[in-house]
């Protein structure tokens, strides 16, 4: 399954529209309306344009931030906070304000995309188990149960998607918002993560996920919910492509890590040839891709 692409030529070539590094903008929150694509830089979560403009920085004063998640209204992010008593999530408004903790020992926070609820992960009694609750912090529900860890829970249309190491190896898994109805969708060697919804060649949607084979070699790949098919999206043997994003959109963004690493978008059905980059630097992750406007 593994082909060797190269898309360094066009990175290049895309090089010359990149904006300044994360930091360079003084514009006020804001000011340029659209949608966005966060991402974390050293520990502090950031927001910029599709088109690479207007980088804002959101969250700072020093505390570990991590895994933002877009609010369906494309202004709330949740996002993962390290604290000494354990990983918490708190939402922020990315247009102004200041952070409010949502949860405590909670992480990997995604939003149902009507922004009725709220996923996110939970370790108690040493068990690692995708969890729910309201908009508010409240009615908290345990969604899985499993023995083994459930992680990187990713909120779709109508399935949740998430990663499981059930049998051993990191494979990603759907189930219905009620967690019910528990699916493998991913098998195999090597490990996968990092799911994200996207609109497939089929009639429905697919997973993209992060594969990562036995040598450490990390590309992109996706699984049609129907029938298990997988498709390569970004397979290339220069640089790892990790933690891919997008919000049930034909298109997505990830993580390309080289000595300086990029955030890029591309469009599914042709990655090779829409690649841009967004920003670059060095410290860039978790890139999060806000849900378009109906």
């Amino acid at each position: 399954m593994r082909r060797s692409r190269t898309i360094i030529a066009l990175c290049a070539a895309a090089a010359a529209l990149v904006p300044p590094n994360a930091g360079s903008s003084a514009s006020p929150k804001g000011v340029d309306p659209g949608p966005r694509i966060a991402y974390v830089l050293d520990g502090d979560v950031w927001t910029v344009l599709t088109d690479g403009a207007d980088d804002q920085q959101v969250t700072s004063g020093g505390a570990k931030d991590s895994d933002p998640s877009w609010h369906p209204d494309g202004v709330t992010l949740a996002f993962t906070r390290k604290t000494a008593n354990g990983p918490q999530v708190w939402v922020v408004d990315t247009t102004g304000g200041s952070p409010v903790r949502l949860l405590k020992r909670a992480s990997d926070p995604s939003w149902a995309l009507d922004g009725s609820a709220i996923a996110f992960v939970r370790k108690k009694k040493g068990n690692v188990d995708i969890w729910a609750a309201d908009p508010d912090g409240s009615n908290r529900r345990r969604l899985t149960s499993s023995p083994a860890a459930d992680i990187e829970p990713a909120w779709g249309p109508k399935k949740i998607a998430f990663v499981s190491r059930r049998g051993g190896r990191h494979s990603i898994w759907i189930m219905t918002p009620a967690g019910r109805k528990e699916r493998r969708l991913t098998a195999g060697t090597g490990k996968d993560r990092s799911p994200a919804w996207v609109v497939g060649e089929g009639p429905g949607l697919d997973v993209l996920y992060e594969h990562i084979e036995p040598d450490g070699d990390h590309d992109l790949q996706s699984v049609r919910v129907a029938d298990k098919a997988i498709f390569p999206i970004l397979v290339q043997s220069i640089d790892d492509d990790v933690t891919p994003s997008s919000a049930a959109l034909t298109w997505f963004a990830f993580v390309r890590k080289a000595s300086t690493s990029r955030i890029i978008t591309a469009d599914v059905d042709a990655p090779k040839t829409t690649a841009r980059i967004i920003v670059s630097g060095s410290g860039l992750k978790d890139p999060a891709v806000a849900p378009e406007s109906p």
